[in-house]
């Protein structure tokens, strides 16, 4: 039995990250003749040939623990793995990279769309788009509202981006918008209009407006506001949507974001302390559920994600705007894009960390990457593509890289 570390897979990394992580283990244990131990609720809620021999509870963890590191090949990770293992790292494209072609086109089809979750997004886009090619803009924010001011991690993409890679594909297309954040995508004036559409529910086609947004904003910002237990069906089926795919947290399933959504109708109990995840499972457990549409009622039965819907209707676009992601990336390695604009700056300096390594020699640093326990943030890489870097055999020929300035820097903390 193989295992990747279960923290990685549960907390704060959803279906691109699993798909990534999935794609190793899996190709390793091929070749090792070992069964894969995992959870990966999203992977196996969005794909019908996924193959896991054993469902690992949290907290397992094997006999031994192996480390590799984002700059080992698959081959020096494929060698440490063994029976009753478990590997502590971060899978990224870059081991991927690395890995024989012939084997990641192999375990690539194991990405099968479930044939629910396929049919959904085709009749939808047939229905609103018919034979007409669609350009899909994957507009990436951070989960937080007050993540917007910290000062490491990616690279925060500003609105400058989006605006030069529309003016390199055809003017004619419409926008499909897939984005974490639909509060600020509906802010943003040159995002209105008919081309501009904000991915609505699948089953439902309902969209969204600002002001269901702006509430759920204010409640999740002050805990003091509360939501009404009496809101709508539709309304705690939008937020409840939300909360699944808000943070790592609630495991990217409804049943741990019905805890959460039912948690904020209450006060808090003095006795959970600071960890908002015991709360909700724990505390308010006797509280009544709230209502939701039978649409969603259906969603929660059959375990239908919107993550699941977007990566399919994403992948089904016949040109791409990409954000830093691994989600974005997947839903566009998974379609037949004859054009892709993506952000040449990735990632920002590690979060701080009392372990790390501090680097005497800044010089000897990988390109685009600074010394673990700098996390200041940068405006650019003077033109480095740390993309390109990262992705390697990713990318094709009809791949067109933009700088894109962290918009962080362009406030008074400059």
């Amino acid at each position: 039995m193989l295992r990747l570390n279960e923290e990685h897979q549960r907390f704060g990394n959803g279906l691109g990250y699993q798909m990534t992580a999935y794609a190793i283990m899996r190709t390793i244990c091929d070749k090792k003749g070992l069964e894969y131990s995992a959870n990966l609720h999203p992977l196996r809620n969005t794909f019908s040939g996924i193959n896991i021999e054993s469902i690992d509870p949290p907290g397992i963890q094997g006999e031994k623990s192996v480390e590799f590191s984002l700059d080992d090949s698959f081959d020096s990770i494929c060698d440490k793995a063994d029976d009753n293992v478990t590997l502590y790292g971060y899978p990224t494209p870059a081991i991927l990279n690395t890995m024989d072609s012939s084997d990641f086109d192999k375990v690539k089809k194991h990405f099968e769309f479930r044939k629910e979750v396929y049919d959904r997004c085709l009749a939808w886009k047939n229905e609103n788009f018919g034979d007409c090619e669609v350009i899909s803009m994957h507009v990436r924010r951070f989960a937080e509202p007050d993540m917007e001011q910290d000062l490491s991690g990616q690279f925060f993409i500003g609105n400058d981006y989006y605006e030069k890679a529309l003016e390199l594909l055809p003017k004619d297309l419409p926008v499909l918008i897939f984005t974490n954040d639909k509060s600020y995508v509906l802010e943003q004036p040159n995002w209105d209009g008919n081309r501009f559409i904000v991915v609505p529910d699948m089953m439902t086609g309902r969209g969204s407006n600002k002001t269901d947004w702006h509430h759920l904003n204010r409640v999740l910002g002050d805990r003091k506001i509360g939501l009404s237990l009496d809101l709508s069906p539709e309304i705690n089926s939008l937020y409840l949507n939300y909360m699944v795919d808000r943070h790592g947290d609630n495991e990217f399933v409804y049943s741990h974001a019905i805890q959460e959504l039912k948690s904020h109708g209450y006060p808090k109990p003095p006795q959970c302390g600071q960890k908002c995840f015991e709360t909700r499972k724990d505390c308010y457990r006797d509280k009544p559920d709230r209502e939701f549409t039978k649409e969603t009622r259906y969603k929660i039965e059959h375990n239908l994600y919107d993550y699941s819907f977007e990566m399919c209707l994403m992948s089904m676009c016949d040109y791409h705007i990409a954000a830093n992601s691994l989600y974005g990336l997947w839903g566009i390695e998974l379609s037949n894009t004859k054009k892709v604009i993506y952000p040449k700056y990735w990632m920002q300096g590690l979060h701080d960390d009392p372990e790390a390594i501090v680097c005497d020699d800044p010089e000897s640093c990988r390109p685009g990457f600074k010394c673990n326990q700098d996390n200041s943030i940068v405006r650019d890489l003077s033109g480095f593509d740390q993309t390109a870097e990262f992705l390697g055999s990713w990318m094709g020929d009809n791949w067109v890289g933009l700088e894109n300035p962290d918009q962080r820097v362009n406030t008074e903390r400059s």
